[in-house]
């Protein structure tokens, strides 16, 4: 007989499926345990109920999945909020609208790879949508121009979903004949309805589930929201920012610049002047006997005068000229590139446009304007901007002077020479 003690074992497993007393599958884990005893050799089987151990292993590899999609859930977060606050900080760094649609289509274009996009915003008439940007692939030739009463959301002050399935009521401004699914978000800040940002998925997300899709729909929605709350802000600041700008550099009246634009402008295009080795011309207006417009019609005849002589700069200046409104009956023409010679000529032209006008208010003729116009040009007769401002004004005084309705050139007047004195 062999000692028990050398007695060898040799064990194996495997799965199989068996039957309860019901009928019911039941996984089974079988162990074989092969011994060489002194009788020879035996096998011992243990049968285990693993169901339990595998709906274990089941539900860890689930656990498992959920962690890793929730990571990934949580950094697609993380990256969205980062370009979202990223835009936000670029957007109220912009100094200008056309700025800003750069920064907004570059953004959209990453919070969205999927899918196009356009920024469309209402004109100075406000009865017109403009195209002003657009980023993602290529969704056709949308229109650039469409009036507010095209869009849905225009009309409703909110939302508007169009999906690929279900009844579709399509706003105008696009072509219905594609298919696509596409959201329109109105831009509304301070009360004020300013644009939309229309989203058209261009991505079809056929390997979704029908509760995927509208579960990934929600969350382009909520997306698209905290994106035009952005935008909107960005582009009201903006606005509002150009609106005093104006208001301190524009007369109210004319819309012509103010005295302070002419100071600052002046002194710029000086230095210009001086590097570029260039003419410069500076004329001083004012109309003549202006007060009986006043006494007579009151300051609304007044008011009329001064705009229609607005105008009348207005379409005789060139491209780079500037005209201002220096108070009352007085305006300035700073005209870069101009020699006296040359001002003398627009100057001229001025003149002649303004006594031919005849100013009509309320339906009352107010009868005929004149002009006296002084004339200083860089460098002959200035070359600090306080110097040619006082030759112009004196050239100005001596059409007054000389009776009115006429243009009068600078006497060459020499500035004060400070001499260095020796120590």
């Amino acid at each position: 007989a062999r000692d028990p003690a050398q007695s060898r074992r040799m064990d194996s497993s495997l799965s199989v499926d068996g039957l309860r007393s019901d009928g019911r599958e039941i996984p089974l884990e079988v162990t074989l345990s092969h011994l060489h005893t002194r009788n020879g050799i035996q096998v011992v089987a243990i049968i285990r109920d693993v169901a339990v151990k595998r709906e274990a292993a089941l539900a860890l590899h689930q656990t498992n999945q959920q962690l890793q999609e929730g990571m990934k859930n949580l950094q697609r977060r993380e990256s969205v909020l980062r370009r979202l606050g990223e835009m936000g900080d670029m957007l109220q760094s912009c100094a200008s609208e056309a700025e800003a649609f750069g920064v907004i289509a570059k953004f959209a274009e990453q919070l969205f790879p999927a899918d196009s996009g356009l920024l469309y915003l209402t004109g100075a008439s406000r009865n017109v949508l403009e195209l002003r940007a657009r980023w993602g692939p290529d969704a056709g030739s949308p229109p650039k121009l469409f009036p507010p009463t095209g869009c849905w959301a225009m009309r409703r002050g909110r939302m508007h979903v169009v999906g690929d399935v279900g009844a579709r009521v399509d706003c105008d401004h696009i072509d219905a004949s594609s298919g696509l699914s596409y959201l329109c978000m109105p831009l509304v800040a301070r009360g004020e309805t300013m644009g939309i940002v229309h989203l058209i998925e261009t991505s079809e997300n056929r390997e979704l589930t029908e509760e995927g899709r509208q579960v990934a729909l929600g969350q382009k929605q909520r997306l698209l929201i905290t994106m035009s709350e952005q935008v909107e802000l960005a582009l009201a600041n903006l606005r509002l920012r150009e609106a005093l700008r104006y208001q301190s550099i524009r007369d109210p009246l004319t819309g012509l610049f103010n005295r302070r634009f002419l100071n600052e402008w002046l002194d710029r295009e000086l230095h210009r002047a001086a590097r570029e080795e260039t003419a410069l011309a500076l004329l001083m207006l004012d109309l003549d006997h202006f007060r009986r417009f006043n006494d007579s019609f009151g300051h609304d005849g007044g008011d009329a005068v001064l705009r229609e002589v607005s105008k009348v700069l207005q379409e005789e200046l060139r491209s780079g000229d500037i005209a201002c409104r220096l108070g009352g009956e007085e305006f300035a023409v700073l005209a870069p590139g101009t020699t006296a010679a040359d001002a003398v000529i627009l100057a001229e032209r001025i003149r002649r446009r303004v006594e031919s006008l005849l100013v009509v208010a309320n339906g009352q003729s107010l009868g005929s304007a004149t002009v006296s116009i002084g004339i200083a040009a860089f460098p002959n007769d200035g070359l600090a901007a306080e110097h040619l401002m006082r030759a112009a004004d004196q050239a100005l005084y001596s059409a007054k002077g000389n009776g009115r309705n006429r243009v009068e050139v600078a006497l060459a007047i020499a500035e004060p020479v400070v001499e260095a004195v020796a120590p």
